[in-house]
């Protein structure tokens, strides 16, 4: 005998076994990043052991660099402020100008599709009017047929 959850395709265990691979990847992505993040922030700070006299220099001096920066941003926090503001508000206005062009593109798309719209309508009136009078020309013809001559040779009456 089956258990109920084998018959029961909508179970939970069902839609976890569907789900947990992709979750598993997304957050092994995102632990994978934050590391690689925290080790470019922090990498400056490793010790150099090996190698030859002026690589260790060369990376004491990459560490100085780091620290002088670092503590300009300390001492001026006002200026990166700037910086980023006005990084912020240049961000701020290529957001908008998109906008707007979309919003263009969007009127200019519903324009071209109400002009196909009505064209297609005026077209549909156009063939159902032709019809329509072919269908009375039938009509006439036949009753002038009907008038000359009493029997019906077409045969339209029967």
């Amino acid at each position: 005998q089956l258990s109920s959850c084998a018959m029961n395709p909508y179970s939970w265990h069902t839609a976890y076994a569907e789900t947990a691979d992709a979750t598993y990847s997304t957050q092994r992505e995102r632990q994978l990043k934050k590391k690689k993040i925290w080790e470019g922030q922090y990498n400056h700070y490793k010790v150099y052991y090996y190698g030859s006299r002026q690589d260790k220099e060369f990376k004491n001096s990459q560490m100085r660099n780091v620290l002088k920066v670092q503590m300009e941003q300390v001492k001026d926090p006002h200026k990166t402020f700037v910086g980023t503001v006005g990084e912020s508000q240049q961000a701020a206005e290529v957001d908008k100008s998109w906008e707007s062009h979309n919003q263009e593109e969007k009127k200019h798309h519903r324009k071209t599709l109400i002009t196909y719209r009505d064209d297609n309508k005026k077209l549909i009136e156009l063939k159902a009017h032709v019809r329509r009078e072919a269908k009375e020309a039938e009509n006439r013809l036949e009753r002038n047929i009907l008038a000359q001559n009493p029997i019906n040779w077409n045969q339209s009456l029967t």
